[in-house]
């Protein structure tokens, strides 16, 4: 294993997922991993978890995965009304984390390992935490980067080469003592002015992993009217967050 696609904050949006799964150098990975969730805010999300369970990708559980599961909110009861016995039961089985196994010559051989990946939706303690790793880079949510003791907190007990999470819908990094810390951005619903699809691929090149964010353009002006035609409780906020690609608070 050498390169790895991380996919995350699909929500629903069948279109980007299905854009960014076409690309080639997707395609050309080693590996494809989702880091959560999957099916809330969006027009489609039996077709998401369909998709991503007849692919077979290691995944784990989002926060609004668990929202999904417990369907006490409206929008998060919506998409679980959509959902087959068996996708429930995919999302319930979801781990915390994941780490792609080494094969071969030069394989980790303990955690914590410079070659070590671990992979989550937000961190190893919990998918609702809140790691922010730099300021949003439009200042419109996160405009302060969490302590180093908060990041500890959250990371405790889990040490990697590299470990990478999705959840804020923008991309990020930052070196927390001898480990880095990194997030994707949203397949989606990106959060950073872009309204492109967003991924990561992470590459072992010898001496450590680099990361390199992706985009891929689609329609999603003809996703946020999907929306808008769907019934889903708040459309509107959700078409909006489409067409700005950035987070909009619910109205009321």
């Amino acid at each position: 294993m050498t390169a790895v696609a991380l996919l995350a904050d699909v929500h629903g949006n069948l279109a980007a997922l299905e854009a960014v799964l076409a690309e080639p150098e997707v395609r050309a990975c080693d590996e494809v991993v989702f880091l959560g969730d999957a099916v809330m805010n969006g027009p489609r999300p039996a077709g998401c978890l369909a998709l991503l369970m007849e692919l077979g990708l290691p995944a784990v559980i989002g926060n609004t995965d668990l929202e999904v599961l417990a369907g006490a909110d409206p929008v998060a009861a919506w998409a679980r009304e959509r959902l087959s016995p068996e996708g429930l039961l995919f999302l319930a089985r979801l781990p915390l984390t994941f780490r792609p196994a080494w094969e071969g010559p030069g394989s980790a051989q303990a955690e914590g390992d410079a070659r070590d990946l671990l992979l989550m939706h937000a961190s190893p303690r919990s998918p609702f935490d809140l790691p922010i790793l730099e300021p949003h880079p439009l200042g419109t949510t996160f405009t302060r980067a969490s302590a180093d003791g908060e990041l500890r907190a959250m990371f405790r007990g889990h040490c990697a080469g590299l470990s990478v999470f999705g959840h804020i819908h923008y991309a990020s990094w930052r070196r927390l003592g001898g480990q880095a810390l990194a997030s994707v951005g949203s397949v989606g619903f990106p959060f950073d002015g872009d309204r492109r699809a967003a991924y990561g691929v992470v590459t072992w090149r010898g001496g450590g992993w680099t990361l390199d964010h992706r985009r891929v353009s689609y329609d999603s002006e003809a996703v946020a009217r999907e929306v808008e035609a769907s019934g889903l409780p708040f459309a509107s906020r959700s078409a909006a967050m489409l067409r700005q690609a950035r987070w909009l608070p619910r109205p009321g």
